[in-house]
């Protein structure tokens, strides 16, 4: 029986097309192996250049053998090889050059830079494939048994780099120690008064008198005395922003809520700063021209805010700002005292305010997990990674985009699993800050994810580079955590409550 020429050429057809299916997907995991060989080697996704080196190796030499293979002359196959290696050179310190050029920062630069290697991994990957297979169809290799085969390997191959993890024990233990933290909807709203976007918000305008406040001990009584007049304006310019301050101090709790994002609103630094640098800075003139229990009062009403502040806090941006309040009412309550005389009332009164706070070591604790209990260490902030909002959005191109990427997304980063190694690091870290060990965090901080997840690993190769780039300089953080908390024991000493310890 004689086969039809257009039945043979369709098989022909639909057996290259099977074979360059096949090819696309094992390039997907060929860039997937090189992606997790590279981070094994060096995590740090900022250090690209020996992983660019690799693809320019690799590229060069499998030109040279495809290209040497052809019938050419020799000496034809001598100048492509050379051409080729000097091409690889070329854009070896092209590639070099385009670093330098970037001077980003370790996540920008792997945001820009591994994508374009990646996706040099995957053509190389096909390069060399394409190879194999002219390699193998002389050999009489590819026979339809073998091909169905590949197909079910790489099927399997597939399944299980998409295959998730179980919700980890960390996840609720972390959960739990951030428990209890007050969501109040209305004094959550007042302190987002400043912040634009938010209904009803009004806009800070900074004082038109620039002032410096960043001076101590006689240099600052120098300059404060000095600069009086621009004080007093820039006051009476901050009265929007004092009757804001003055409704915050006057609450119990100022509540927090969680967001759906790193952009979720929240209060904003300008205007606290603003207004805690002028009011300290008067109460500190106040100190000097000897009315000692006004200017505690108005330390006070500084300190309160930023200790009310910080338990509720869902975001680490918020727990620094009632800090760094914290830190400068302190520090103004030490010359109050070293240069005024206060009254025994005004001393309990700011007492009061200075015992509230209970648990040091908790709060330590709050202040690494706060980030990733709300949206960082969610699967959900993991698989919106990559996906593009706004309009486009709506359009049927785009969400068949979306819907192609998002199988990708799961063969490449698996959100729970990224998540659960997430909230184990974070739970490491808020023991180490809560023991005040801040060697150990330092040391953390400092590991690459090889120490904290293994070596070679295929499986989950983004999450991995995204938990590269998760974490802040959490040891800077809790030192000035512990250095408020170091004040706050020294002010209760001197004031008379010595038998507190934090």
């Amino acid at each position: 029986m004689t086969t039809s020429p257009w039945l043979a050429r369709l098989v022909r057809i639909g057996v290259a097309g099977f074979d360059y299916g096949l090819m696309v997907l094992l390039a997907g995991i060929g860039s997937m192996v090189w992606l997790a060989a590279a981070l094994a080697v060096n995590p740090n996704p900022a250090h690209m250049e020996a992983g660019f080196a690799g693809l320019v190796a690799g590229w060069a030499l499998l030109t040279i053998f495809l290209f040497w293979r052809m019938p050419f002359r020799r000496v034809w196959r001598v100048l492509i090889a050379v051409g080729v290696l000097a091409a690889g050179v070329l854009g070896w310190f092209g590639f070099r050059a385009f670093l330098r050029e970037l001077n980003t920062s370790g996540q920008e630069a792997a945001n820009q830079v591994l994508p374009i290697l990646q996706f040099g991994a995957v053509l190389l990957c096909l390069m060399g494939l394409f190879v194999l297979r002219r390699e193998a169809l002389k050999c009489g290799w590819l026979t339809p048994v073998r091909r169905l085969a590949l197909a079910v390997v790489v099927a399997g191959t597939l399944v299980y780099l998409g295959w998730d993890e179980s919700v980890a024990p960390s996840v609720a233990r972390n959960h739990a120690a951030m428990a209890g933290r007050s969501e109040d909807a209305s004094s959550y709203l007042l302190t987002l008064r400043y912040t634009p976007g938010v209904d009803g918000s009004k806009t800070f305008t900074p004082p038109s008198r620039k002032l410096e406040f960043g001076q101590k001990g006689e240099k600052l009584t120098a300059y404060l005395q000095a600069h009086r007049t621009e004080l007093a304006a820039n006051w009476e310019e901050l009265a929007e922003v004092r009757a804001w301050w003055a409704e915050m101090a006057a609450l119990p709790v100022l509540g927090d809520r969680v967001g759906k994002s790193a952009d979720q609103p929240f209060i904003r630094f300008a205007p606290v700063r603003a207004y805690s640098q002028h009011a300290l800075a008067i109460a500190a003139l106040k100190a000097l021209d000897g009315d000692g229990d006004e200017a505690m009062a108005m330390v006070a009403d500084v300190y309160a805010v930023g200790l009310r502040l910080e338990p509720a806090s869902c975001t680490l941006v918020r727990g620094m700002i009632a800090l760094v309040v914290q830190r400068q009412a302190l520090e103004t309550a030490e010359f109050v005292l070293g240069h005024a005389s206060v009254s025994d009332g005004a001393k309990s009164r700011f007492t009061a305010l200075l015992a509230e706070r209970k648990d040091a070591s908790a709060g330590a604790k709050r202040l690494v997990l706060m980030d990733v209990i709300n949206y960082f260490g969610t699967p959900e902030a993991m698989s919106r990674i990559g996906v593009s909002a706004g309009r486009s959005a709506e359009r049927w191109p785009m969400r068949c985009l979306h819907a192609v990427s998002g199988l990708v997304r799961r063969v490449t980063l698996n959100p729970q699993a990224t998540s659960n190694r997430m909230h184990d690091a974070y739970e490491k870290m808020s023991e180490l800050a809560r023991a005040r060990d801040l060697a150990g965090i330092k040391k953390l901080n400092e590991s690459s994810m090889t120490g904290q997840l293994g070596g070679f690993q295929i499986k989950n190769p983004s999450g991995r580079l995204l938990l590269q780039m998760a974490f802040p300089a959490f040891q800077n953080i809790e030192k000035n955590y512990w250095e408020v908390e170091d004040q706050r024991t020294v002010l209760l000493k001197r004031l008379g409550q010595s038998g507190h310890a934090p």
